[in-house]
């Protein structure tokens, strides 16, 4: 199985990594064909317009009143809803996000108390790409294959002198924090913060978005933050453990070892969007991917929110 290079080298995010550990399979038609599923994502779709919103406000709140900086966020709303409709039964709609925005800005718990890390821009960091040197990789027939870990950080932050990083989560779904306390995008991106500023982070901070189907029973709109410390050598930890699992990744993948794991079939978010390819007899699923059932996947961290 080809790998997909660019110049010589291996980028891989947080979903590469995620769809490697649950299942191989799913990994091989996500990141090696670039395939994914054309169904509506909603979920994914208004989390990534609530991350714009964000952008906007964490680049004029320290220039401008709220009043101001939220009609700069409520334009760039408006602005990805005229490149993306929610299907019609869906609540996330324009207004609905633009209400979630509002009440984010006012909520108590959601109050600045940090300061914003400084870019050499002279503007405030905020969806920081990245991508990182990990290692490299020499392969069996000699190939040396440089592999870079790469995304985006929300918010880099200093909390008196301490830095961290703030990470927005949106979801109809309260599960608490526990998903995330040990998570690998978690503390990965304190090692490519460490990276980026030589300043080792003392931890991850977690803003959840709880936003649900307006009712006249329970919350639509709530909020919740949580503060994580990491220590050092669990960020040592991580990139051990990290190019381990890239070992792996050129391994199975050059030797096209990609078992499904079927465990992962279906999860608290519903099937896998790569059910319907599984299920077929080996020699037929290759059509079904490069149908119109599936698109090309053009996601990159690197240049998207």
């Amino acid at each position: 199985m080809t790998l997909p290079l660019i110049d010589g080298a291996l980028f891989l995010d947080a979903t590469a990594f995620e769809k490697y550990t649950t299942c191989r399979r799913s990994f091989q038609y996500y990141f090696l064909h670039k395939r994914e599923s054309v169904g509506q994502r909603p979920a994914l779709e208004a989390g990534a317009i609530f991350h714009e919103a964000m952008l906007v406000r964490r680049k004029l709140e320290h220039k401008m009143s709220l009043e101001l900086y939220e009609l700069a966020q409520e334009g760039a709303i408006h602005r990805c809803y005229q490149g993306w409709t929610p299907p019609l039964d869906d609540f996330r709609t324009e207004s609905h996000l633009i209400d979630v925005i509002r009440a984010y800005n006012r909520s108590p718990i959601m109050q600045n108390t940090f300061t914003p890390l400084i870019g050499l821009d002279g503007e405030p960091m905020a969806e920081v790409p990245f991508a990182e040197y990990l290692m490299t990789v020499t392969t069996a027939n000699d190939w040396d294959i440089p592999v870079y870990w790469c995304g985006r950080l929300d918010y880099p932050t200093l909390w008196g002198d301490e830095l961290w990083n703030l990470d927005y989560k949106t979801t109809t779904m309260d599960n608490g924090f526990d998903e995330y306390l040990n998570n690998h995008a978690q503390i990965g991106y304190l090692w490519a913060l460490w990276k980026k500023t030589k300043k080792l982070p003392a931890g991850f901070a977690i803003d959840l978005v709880l936003w649900r189907k307006p009712s006249a029973k329970g919350k639509g709109i709530e909020f919740k933050r949580h503060r994580e410390r990491i220590e050092r050598t669990r960020i040592e930890e991580w990139f051990n453990t990290t190019c381990m699992i890239v070992e792996d990744i050129i391994r199975d993948s050059k030797a096209n070892r990609l078992p499904m794991e079927t465990a992962w079939c279906k999860g608290k978010w519903g099937c896998c969007p790569y059910l319907d390819i599984c299920k077929l007899p080996p020699d037929n699923r290759q059509l079904l991917l490069e149908s119109a059932f599936y698109k090309d996947v053009t996601w990159n961290p690197l240049r998207q929110p």
